[in-house]
């Protein structure tokens, strides 16, 4: 039945009425997944809309322009609970969508209490989800679940109790249109505002400061280097700093005495940080995916990550170590530092190649597209 409705949708172009649901479209994976998603959807013509708790639609706000809604989706007060399942019940009755695409447990609940007849798919972005009985329940009940990676749908059946027969892997995607290599003249520019030395070898990490990012381990790898080999090492870190974690960090770089070879960005585009890097590093104590691996294959940097959630489905075309082997990472930093030109060029020739074919927004929509015609 499910390879019927595919073949449908391939012959005849059906187009969808689809209610995404999120309460993150501000930041952070979540939320560049929904605005990805959304974008492809749209190309591809189908009429996509969107439920958020976010007053301004977030990432969204410009894309889906008139087609957002607004309710308390993470609010657990039980009026504000109560408003979000009256929305969803007056937004399903006016706009009949053929699908509901729930991003986070707090959007399947709202959806099961609303009790719409509307097919319900459900995507697990994240793996530090309680999992006793009662948060196990608040997941359950979607016509269809999405895994992002191996590790999400090994954590899906295992901790939420989800049936394997009631879940699809589908691993994230990004654009790669944007993420093309740096001019010199560019480089130039943001080689003063990084303020990175001549000479100076350079790894990035690109995502928000938190404890989980794992920023600390780099720390600790560089303080074990000789100091003639640090100081050849810049590490470039985006993400705001207006969060609790950032003066930790700061804190413990301080300490361990590499601060200075630490350069904090804020909010960074892709291009500009993976485009200044001779090596991505992520050494994650906990991922569902990683996406900013994608973003380093399609830049051609080498990505040095964690065997965290969804290295299962890259580790042919990474490094790949232990989240707290600070060996390792210490190991990795002083092959960057003796290095001269491009490492592993042959590595980011294959990671390109590969992920242009299994890891592009347009590829990851059309496996979604595929989960959403197999329930409705």
């Amino acid at each position: 039945m499910r390879a019927d409705r595919t073949n449908m949708r391939t012959s005849s172009e059906k187009k969808l009425n689809i209610l995404l649901m999120s309460a993150k479209v501000r930041a952070g994976g979540e939320a560049v997944h929904v605005y990805t998603l959304a974008k492809e959807l749209t190309l591809m013509g189908h009429r996509v809309y969107l439920l958020t708790s976010a007053e301004d639609g977030g990432m969204c706000a410009e894309l889906l322009k008139g087609r957002i809604f607004r309710a308390p989706i993470n609010d657990h007060n039980p009026a504000a609970q109560m408003r979000c399942i009256a929305a969803i019940k007056k937004i399903v009755k006016e706009s009949r969508f053929d699908i509901i695409h729930c991003h986070g447990r707090d959007s399947a609940f709202a959806v099961k209490c609303a009790g719409v007849r509307v097919p319900c798919v459900f995507t697990c972005h994240s793996l530090s989800l309680k999992t006793d009985v009662f948060h196990r329940a608040l997941a359950g009940g979607a016509a269809m679940n999405i895994a992002v990676s191996g590790a999400s749908k090994q954590f899906m059946m295992e901790g939420l109790r989800i049936p394997e027969n009631k879940i699809r892997v589908v691993p994230n995607g990004v654009d790669p249109s944007t993420l093309h290599p740096l001019t010199d003249a560019e480089k130039a520019v943001l080689q003063q505002r990084f303020f990175i030395a001549p000479g100076s070898r350079v790894a990035c990490m690109h995502g928000r400061f938190d404890p989980r990012k794992n920023h600390v381990v780099i720390g600790r790898a560089l303080a074990a280097l000789s100091p003639e080999k640090r100081s050849r090492l810049v590490i470039l870190c985006s993400g705001s700093r207006e969060v609790p974690f950032y003066n930790t960090l700061v804190g413990e770089l301080r300490k361990l005495g590499v601060l200075s070879n630490f350069r904090f960005t804020g909010w960074t585009y892709t291009r500009d940080i993976l485009g200044m890097s001779d090596l991505l590093l992520a050494p994650s104590t906990e991922e569902s995916f990683l996406m900013t691996a994608l973003e380093g294959f399609f830049m051609r940097v080498p990505v040095a990550r964690s065997k965290t959630g969804g290295y299962e489905e890259m580790k042919d075309i990474c490094l790949g170590y232990d989240a707290m082997d600070v060996k390792a990472w210490s190991g990795i930093l002083n092959e960057l530092a003796e290095s001269e030109g491009e490492l592993y060029r042959d590595m980011t020739d294959r990671a390109y190649d590969s992920a242009m074919s299994r890891f592009t927004s347009r590829h990851m929509t059309e496996r979604i597209l595929d989960v959403y015609f197999s329930v409705i």
